[in-house]
């Protein structure tokens, strides 16, 4: 709708207002077409705020569910190796499943008869299933109509790296048990997955160099983490498994 207002806007000021300018409405209609348009812009940021503020609060789920995709992803294709070596093709131990979303792009689903099919809806979610987008992609267009584009795009850089420290900044007691690691570590993968998200589905709002760049600071601060909160032979397992992890859903 704040597009649709801004189309009305235009036609007024270019076509219609200009036939009837010596009225004195129109030139009061006129003048205020520059507050009504900023007011728009101003909307539009409050919805982005709010979508920042949320954001965090599905990081977690988000992570959890790209984590438990490159972790099938794998052992599907481990198994079709398998397979291949042994000369056996026509009954692969996994099956892709055919209920996977086609815009899935990043998991693949195996048919597993101890998994019930709520289990499976679950295990093919994707960011934009768990992540309502709609406020980035509004206030992108919005701030690209206006002229204003590269305003949008550093403030929402510069708030997502702020977020970026604070994703990679672990809880006191997160060396205390194996869930703090899963929590820290879905959390970072999470990040990255809307991320991802965000390069792909829009058109330079974040760079490959931008993305890069947080992922070269999440490395180094998990190593340092990992360093300082070592917990000994059963966290150190289990924290090299889930780095593993990670890497695997950043490179897909």
């Amino acid at each position: 709708r704040y597009y649709a207002a801004l189309k009305t806007m235009e036609q007024l000021e270019k076509v219609y207002i200009p036939r009837v300018s010596q009225y004195r409405f129109c030139q009061i209609m006129a003048e205020n077409l520059p507050r009504l348009r900023e007011e728009i812009k101003e909307i539009s940021m409050s919805d982005l705020k709010d979508f920042l503020e949320s954001i965090r609060k599905h990081s977690d789920k988000v992570g959890e569910t790209a984590m438990r995709q490159a972790q099938q992803h794998r052992t599907f294709n481990s198994a079709v190796a398998k397979q291949a070596s042994m000369g056996h093709y026509t009954k692969p131990v996994y099956s892709l499943n055919g209920r996977t979303h086609t815009h899935t792009h990043n998991g693949l689903m195996m048919d597993d008869d101890t998994g019930d099919e709520e289990d499976a809806d679950e295990e093919v979610l994707t960011a934009q299933d768990l992540v309502d987008f709609s406020p980035v992609y509004r206030c992108l267009h919005i701030y690209t109509v206006l002229g204003d584009r590269e305003t949008f795009e550093n403030y929402y850089r510069k708030q997502r790296k702020k977020q970026a420290r604070l994703v990679l900044q672990p809880q006191a007691n997160m060396h205390e048990t194996v869930e703090g690691y899963r929590r820290y570590f879905n959390q970072i993968v999470g990040f990255f997955v809307v991320e991802d998200h965000i390069l792909h589905a829009t058109q330079g709002l974040v760079t490959r160099a931008f993305t890069d760049e947080l992922w070269n600071m999440a490395l180094s601060k998990i190593i340092a983490v990992l360093r300082t909160h070592s917990v000994g032979s059963h966290s150190d397992t289990y924290t090299s498994t889930h780095t593993h992890n990670q890497q695997g859903v950043d490179c897909e």
